[in-house]
């Protein structure tokens, strides 16, 4: 699942000398991987991202972003040869966000859904994706105009099928999109949402209409035990009581008309963004959505990052970091290859650097730490930057982290959600389906015992192989002196690959 929030950083030694002494035992090592850059560009006020599990953990995954008033796109196929594609949106198209979906029709190939703003009218383009297991290439299938008077802020989720599953994974083939227009009626901003199919995309199945209402977002869910599809609307709408501030609002609707729930998260508050997600499946345990919202603090222009679940009221999860502006905070939400739960809020703090906190099987105990997202220097004089983090949408598995800083967009992949959830906590053992992988962290050699596999590679954060070989009878270890200290993956043939790190 998506979500958008603010980043940069400098030295984590520079940081601790200037941060109180609170804030600065409240933070810990970075997030593993490396920054990578994904395009250059001179100004980004919007970055998101999407991202599929396809065969053999390969991945697919895209990137858009804003440079100066228009959308770029670029769409990554990690595997065994990696390649990109560049697709260039409409001049003046801008706070572009994107989906990916199934082509249904033609089960190899894929779809990428984009919301973009033009003026003052927003739109769906459909592009078609085909070559994941040869030569990549897309191409424009079709773009359709979303509202009827003056438009912004278009958001988009993908649904996960579970009657209609491919490579084992559920298929992402409907989707719903949500904008704000003003409503001649009320003269105000309402927030329209919509259900559809990408192979009709103009044939709703699901309409919203919530006058009065903006700074909404869109997510989806489906309960695996039933198969039953939901959507959630989140929004900010004047409180009509005390006239006073504004209510957070979020409409939970099922797509059959079985469920139409109206949740107030905060009422007569001051709201700068709000933000949602939910699991990319849902198993039946704990909670079914998370929102996060940018709650107005006593101080005049400062906001504290606020979480939300349908369990639990607001918490302002921000306060041990100090009395910082945390005016765009974000969220993701997932499920790993464990079926754990998990939900992580990134917060742009001091000087623009993104920290991030989480929890996990969704309980109400948010971790105490906050760990630093970005390993290399940030350059942001203006504010903090657009970042967006995405789990892939079939499966809920692994991070994908892509930011602008300054000069670039930058992106990092954590290839195990649950582990990334809590990255600095690290078992001296691994042991995963019956492979136990020792000292973890290592220096030299990884011991592994429980495996029958002749070969074994080591691939980097990123993916890229830097390490090949095989076991030399009973001497079940990996020579790994010749790595340079960070995270990277062990995987043996017919074993689920095994995260370790190299000090």
């Amino acid at each position: 699942m998506r979500f958008k929030g603010y980043i940069s950083t400098i030295c984590l030694f520079a940081l601790n000398s200037l941060l109180p002494a609170a804030f600065a035992q409240a933070v810990v090592n970075p997030l593993p991987g490396a920054d990578v850059v994904c395009q250059p560009a001179q100004q980004s006020n919007t970055v998101n991202c999407d991202m599929v599990e396809l065969t053999n953990s390969e991945k697919l995954f895209a990137i858009t972003w804003d440079d100066n008033n228009q959308s770029f796109i670029k769409v990554f196929l990690r595997g065994e040869v990696s390649q990109t594609q560049l697709i260039t949106l409409p001049a003046g198209a801008n706070a572009a966000d994107i989906a990916i979906a199934n082509d249904l029709n033609n089960t190899g190939d894929l779809k990428l859904a984009v919301t973009y703003q033009a003026g003052s009218d927003v739109y769906l383009s459909l592009y078609n994706i085909s070559g994941t297991s040869t030569v990549l290439s897309t191409s424009l299938s079709g773009t359709y105009k979303l509202n009827t008077e003056s438009a912004r802020n278009a958001h988009i989720d993908m649904l996960a099928d579970n009657t209609a599953k491919i490579n084992s994974k559920p298929s992402l083939h409907k989707f719903g999109v949500s904008w704000e227009e003003f409503d001649p009626t009320t003269n105000a901003m309402s927030v329209q949402a919509r259900a559809a199919d990408v192979a009709s995309p103009t044939a709703y199945s699901w309409t919203v209409y919530v006058p009065q209402a903006e700074k909404s977002d869109i997510a989806t869910y489906v309960n695996a035990a039933t198969n039953k599809e939901y959507l959630c609307v989140l929004y900010v709408k004047p409180n009509s009581v005390t006239n006073t501030g504004s209510d957070l609002r979020m409409l939970e609707t099922e797509l059959d008309g079985s469920l139409n729930q109206y949740h107030f998260l905060e009422k007569g508050k001051d709201f700068s963004s709000a933000r949602i997600e939910c699991q990319a499946l849902y198993n039946g345990v704990g909670s079914k959505w998370a929102a996060v919202a940018a709650v107005g603090t006593i101080t005049p222009g400062m906001y504290a990052a606020t979480i939300y679940n349908d369990s639990k009221t607001g918490a302002d999860i921000s306060t041990p970091l100090g009395n910082y502006n945390n005016d765009k905070p974000a969220i993701a939400a997932g499920s790993g290859k464990t079926s754990d739960q998990y939900a992580a809020v990134f917060f742009p703090m001091y000087q623009g650097s993104l920290y991030m906190t989480s929890a996990g099987q969704w309980n109400n105990s948010w971790n105490a730490n906050y760990y630093k997202v970005n390993q290399s220097t940030m350059d942001i004089t203006s504010g903090a930057p657009a970042v967006a983090v995405s789990s892939c949408s079939n499966d809920g598995n692994g991070q994908l982290i892509a930011w602008f800083n300054g000069s670039d967009i930058v992106y990092k992949i954590i290839n195990d959600a649950i582990q990334s959830a809590d990255p600095t906590v690290i078992k001296t053992t691994a042991v995963i389906n019956g492979l136990t992988v020792y000292p973890n962290p290592a220096t030299d050699v990884l011991q592994i015992a429980g495996s029958k596999a002749a070969a074994y590679t080591v691939a980097d954060i990123t993916g890229r192989s830097v390490l090949v070989g095989s076991f030399d009878g009973s001497a079940m270890t990996v020579d790994i002196h010749s790595l340079t200290a960070g995270s990277y993956i062990l995987h043996l043939q017919d074993k689920q690959a095994v995260r370790f790190v190299k000090q």
